[in-house]
């Protein structure tokens, strides 16, 4: 099947695979209706109380991980200390006694017995451990280039999420006086007062390091935003698990939680429709869109719901705009050129990945698929450009492409 046509003929799901969090209670509790019984229009709030409860619980360290804190990290006097124990306890103790697993959501509370761990649980556990030893953290969500595979008769669309802060310099009576030298000798300007807000360094830690180092635009999200996303993963998970039920409680758990979150609503349509409750998941993905018109997710489902339905008016419009949009993202033309590329269809490819560049000319991901399909049209010349492009645009953790690609065309060329 074509890879292109699949979000129009399959259920389309959004979820941070690879990015779980914890375990967090459920929001419906005493003496409220279960969530897979709340209707639509009834989940666009949620008590506070029960929130916080929630939110504590989604950030509560084990006790073994308070237990080092305290021991080892706690203590430092400075939150650049702090920072840097944290960071390498991160990465070289905590992480590596997991197994890496993109598909499985384990709660941080949870990590020892599941054995797994993945980008999410591994940023709730920095978030969470980064505040208790008193440094600035907050989620990131990050606007990488989308990943889609497919589970089941599911297109599942992965996002990407880590963990940002802003580290506070704290210096000396000397230091400042230095500093305040260098600065001076560097502008030709007295400086009589250190302006410490752009002195302050801020910090990026994720379980992908090249996606660290790389310019994907990213903001950060609040606490409940973070905790919406793990309900909707955790629903994603459970639908792809075969579990219908605990699917639609989690979705609805989600929008409980943030009733802003497209994610959640595109993902409780996907649920109700494979439920067979058809009018309930188009009033969900028409409330997606209108929440963001540009929500892929839900006007691809919906359409093809409209198409099921015979409603195909309805459906040819949203197809029509829909595919307005695919044409003006650089990553729809990336994902059209690898396509072609596959199919052999390199002239094609070449076009896709000429106008992924037109409109992103920073991404060395479109170098790398454009000099792929003029090496394989034998234009080395332009594809030496593009290639050495790609290398200006990439990461010192993405360089092993450039290497693989430059032995090819070596090899081509010589062949030649």
């Amino acid at each position: 099947m074509n890879r292109t046509t699949l979000p129009l003929l399959l259920t389309c799901v959004t979820a941070l695979l690879g990015c779980a969090t914890s375990n967090s209670p459920p929001l419906a509790e005493g003496g409220k209706r279960p969530a897979s019984e709340v209707a639509v229009g009834e989940m666009s709030s949620v008590d506070s109380t029960d929130l916080q409860a929630a939110l504590d619980q989604f950030l509560a360290l084990p006790p073994e991980v308070r237990g080092y804190l305290d021991r080892e990290i706690r203590p430092l006097t400075t939150e650049e200390a702090r920072f840097r124990a944290l960071r390498q306890w991160a990465f070289e103790e905590f992480q590596s006694q997991y197994t890496y697993d993109p598909g499985f959501t384990s709660p941080i509370d949870r990590l020892d017995e599941s054995g797994r761990i993945n980008c999410f649980s591994f940023s709730n556990m920095f978030v969470a451990a980064a505040r208790y030893v008193d440094v600035p953290a907050k989620f990131q969500l990050v606007d990488s280039p989308p990943q889609w595979n497919m589970s089941s008769d599911t297109f599942v669309v992965s996002q990407h999420i880590n963990v940002t802060g802003l580290l506070r310099r704290t210096l000396a009576e000397n230091e400042q006086a230095v500093l305040r030298g260098q600065m001076a000798r560097s502008t030709g300007t007295r400086i009589e007062k250190l302006n410490w807000d752009k002195l302050n360094r801020s910090y990026i830690v994720d379980l992908n390091p090249s996606i660290a180092v790389d310019s994907y635009r990213s903001r950060t999200i609040s606490d409940r935003e973070a905790l919406s996303l793990y309900y909707s993963n955790r629903s994603v998970e459970s639908l792809l698990a075969g579990k219908g039920d605990q699917a639609l409680a989690f979705a609805q758990q989600a929008i409980l939680t943030d009733d802003q979150s497209v994610t959640a609503w595109s993902n409780l349509g996907v649920i109700l429709s494979r439920a067979g409750k058809t009018d309930a998941a188009k009033q969900v993905y028409l409330k997606a869109l209108d929440l963001d018109g540009s929500a892929e997710t839900a006007a691809n489902n919906l359409e093809r719901i409209y198409r099921r339905t015979g409603e195909m008016r309805k459906a040819d419009a949203l197809a029509a705009r829909s595919a307005a949009r695919r044409k003006r993202n650089p990553y729809y033309h990336y994902s059209m050129g690898e396509t072609m590329l596959e199919e052999g269809d390199l002239e094609r490819a070449q076009e896709h990945f000429e106008e992924a560049i037109a409109r992103k000319e920073d991404e060395r991901l479109f170098y790398y698929g454009l000099a792929k399909a003029q090496i394989r049209l034998g234009d080395y010349e332009r594809a030496t450009r593009n290639l050495e492009q790609a290398k200006e645009y990439s990461s010192t953790a993405d360089l092993w492409r450039y290497e693989q690609l430059s032995a090819e065309l070596r090899s081509a060329s010589h062949n030649g």
